[in-house]
């Protein structure tokens, strides 16, 4: 899955960059305490270790891999 799309699915789910920095940005959701970081750029993949790390703290269950925005 590319960084672009894990960032379409996390805003679908109400999360929004609160800040970023080089290729690092932060998340923040209104009613879910903490943020989440994705690190990337926009057409690289992402590991599947640092996915899963992300769905956690995305509090993510299941995810749509054939999407592509």
């Amino acid at each position: 899955m590319k960084v672009k799309q894990i960032l379409y699915l996390l805003k679908a789910e109400g999360w929004y960059v609160s800040r970023f920095r080089g290729s690092h940005r932060q998340l923040k959701n209104a009613s879910i305490a903490g943020t989440v970081t994705v690190s990337g750029h926009l057409s690289r993949d992402i590991h599947p270790k640092i996915l899963g790390r992300i769905c956690q703290q995305a509090n993510l269950k299941k995810i749509n891999y054939d999407y592509s925005p």
